[in-house]
């Protein structure tokens, strides 16, 4: 992330990042402001301690996805000449 936002001239410390699981937390503390979605009891501590927003998850579909999602083609590659 700290790549990222640097070649691209991007302020973490004024930037919002949002984790809902404690593999997030590196960008969590990363960003100015972090925003915990749903998550476990000590991601919930954690983000009480840093002062981080917590938002509740959001809740499960109902009914599932009307139809199974294709997988994606990959585009043929060319040949160059040797």
């Amino acid at each position: 992330a700290r790549a990222w936002a640097r070649a691209r001239g991007v302020d973490l410390t004024a930037s919002t990042s949002y984790g809902d699981h404690s593999s997030d937390l590196p960008l969590l503390e990363l960003t100015g402001r972090g925003v915990l979605v749903g998550g476990d009891a000590e991601l919930r501590e954690r983000a009480r301690w840093r002062g981080w927003r917590q938002l509740p998850a959001p809740a499960p579909l109902s009914a599932p996805l009307s139809a199974p999602l294709a997988a994606p083609q990959s585009a043929p590659v060319p040949r160059l000449p040797a």
